[in-house]
């Protein structure tokens, strides 16, 4: 996996989100901009995306880990 922009954690303070990656006839897979906090609602977005879009041949649910913002009191 590539961080370029530094935002995913592999090791620290870390949360995990879930993702929905897509692909469209065929091509490579692109995530999408949505940032789901369980599963179930990634899940849920990816039966959306089939049912609503035909072109979007399949999707899937990703798992990345964010860095943890900590709350200074």
């Amino acid at each position: 996996m590539f961080n370029f922009g530094g935002k995913f954690r592999i090791d620290g303070d870390c949360r995990t989100i879930f993702m929905v990656e897509v692909k469209v006839d065929g091509c490579k897979w692109g995530t999408t901009p949505k940032i789901f906090l369980n599963s179930e609602e990634a899940e849920r977005e990816a039966k959306i995306l089939k049912q609503k879009y035909p072109f979007v041949s399949q999707c899937r649910v990703i798992t990345r880990r964010i860095e943890q913002e900590i709350e200074k009191n």
